[in-house]
């Protein structure tokens, strides 16, 4: 048996290595942007930045999807691969916010260029995004004990059912009961 710990290392290794190739998609496409296709501030500082951290979103979930978080997924559809691909965007519009929080910092106190404010704040929103993956998106489901509840919640439902049968059994015998000396009663 592993220990949780362990197998943690080992996932956050995984990560780590997998993120290199999201850093490299992420810091050519801002290049790219920031060289070729903007000039002004808003568009190299904001609008580059966004559009290769969305690059390297969908570069890593694939990545995470397939390899690192494989054993959590229970069925390989499109329904499933859409239903994480937007948990993990949602996830990653966080991490996001917090790496151009970081980036902007950075460029404002050292005055470095793009790219490596870029690379420095990647480090930062990486942690929170391999704990959102860990947590939230990829997070253990308790099948013993699911099935154990749905078992537990089917036991309870009978157990409701059958008092409430019983007591229209009851209330129905009750009320015969009173109708027959009701209309004893009313003879007299």
């Amino acid at each position: 048996m592993t220990r949780p710990w362990l197998k943690l290392v080992k996932r956050f290794a995984e990560f780590s290595a997998s993120s290199l190739l999201g850093t490299i998609v992420d810091t050519v496409v801002l290049w790219v942007f920031s060289k070729w296709v903007f000039s002004t501030y808003f568009g190299q500082y904001i609008v580059s930045p966004a559009i290769s951290f969305e690059c390297a979103a969908v570069t890593n979930f694939v990545v995470a999807y397939f390899l690192i978080w494989k054993d959590r997924v229970s069925r390989r559809t499109a329904r499933s691969f859409f239903r994480h691909l937007g948990g993990y965007n949602l996830s990653c519009v966080g991490a996001f916010l917090v790496k151009m929080a970081f980036l902007l910092l950075i460029q404002k106190m050292f005055k470095w260029n793009v790219v490596w404010c870029n690379l420095l704040a990647l480090c930062v929103s990486g942690g929170l995004n391999f704990f959102m993956n860990e947590r939230v998106i990829f997070r253990k489901k308790k099948a013993a004990q699911t099935s154990s509840l749905f078992a537990g919640c089917h036991q309870l439902m009978s157990a409701f059912q059958s008092i409430c049968l019983r007591t229209k059994i009851t209330e129905a015998t009750t009320s015969a009961r009173k109708v027959n000396i009701n209309t004893f009663f009313a003879r007299d």
